[in-house]
């Protein structure tokens, strides 16, 4: 996938590189951080936290993983991981207890997408040889509300986004603008670059997809004159993540 940086988007590059620095690292590898039952997915975790240089939190309620999310106000992960509800590559999540899938509860690191509510997560003691790393393709209806973004992660902010994110849903519709002006960007941000163009009362854009950030949908096109993403918010979200407040009609 081919991306236009500034330093901005140099530096959420770098993000993924990291993470993807640790991955290479330990997939196919096993540690037993406490030296209690072998590689437990609790190990995972703890040597993730060693790597980014945080200190791990301990499972000193039932004993199990579930305990780092439900004693996440008391156990420091605040201190060093801010809650986000949309993952990107490199944030920690926890698994709640679900028969057939994580049955004593569960946590991984999120790789990537698989569309259709699954996503590909990292993690120990999920089916490799000795509990080892690997990777395994696990529901989203089986991770507590929010996942854990590293605070050394959470600062970087795209201002170019040339790529098809994570969290983009395909819709091919078009968008009919009923308001006086909406700036076009080149990132679903409010931080985004800005093209110098925008959209007026009355005009149309054909576009390929959305994301849902910042509280607005930004809906999505290829530029067919610079070959750039362009990226326009077309209405505001309640707090169930509805368009409400839509800036035109949809067809």
């Amino acid at each position: 996938m081919a991306s236009f940086f500034d330093e901005k988007e140099r530096e959420e590059n770098n993000v993924t590189k990291s993470f993807n620095e640790f991955r290479n690292q330990v997939l196919g590898k096993g540690y037993n951080i406490d030296g209690a039952y072998g590689n437990q997915c609790w190990d995972g975790y703890a040597k993730y936290c060693q790597y980014l240089g945080y200190p791990y939190a301990n499972c000193t309620t039932s004993g199990y993983v579930k305990d780092i999310w439900n004693n996440r106000k008391t156990n420091g992960m605040l201190k060093n991981f801010v809650e986000v509800e949309i993952m990107q590559p490199g944030d920690i999540a926890v698994f709640k207890e679900v028969k057939g899938w994580t049955p004593l509860s569960h946590i991984a690191i999120f790789v990537k997408d698989l569309g259709n509510g699954y996503g590909l997560f990292l993690g120990q003691n999920q089916g490799g040889a000795n509990g080892n790393f690997n990777e395994v393709k696990f529901p989203y209806s089986a991770t507590f509300a929010t996942a854990f973004r590293p605070k050394m992660f959470a600062n970087s902010s795209e201002t170019v986004l040339n790529k098809i994110p994570n969290d983009f849903i395909k819709e091919s519709a078009t968008f009919y603008c009923n308001v006086d002006k909406i700036n076009i960007r080149l990132a679903p941000s409010l931080k985004g670059q800005l093209t110098g163009d925008w959209y007026e009362n009355g005009m149309t854009v054909k576009y390929d997809g959305y994301v849902k950030r910042e509280g607005y949908v930004w809906i999505s096109w290829v530029s067919s004159k610079t070959k750039n993403r362009h990226w326009m918010a077309v209405g505001e979200l309640n707090k169930n993540g509805y368009n409400t407040k839509p800036y035109g009609t949809f067809k």
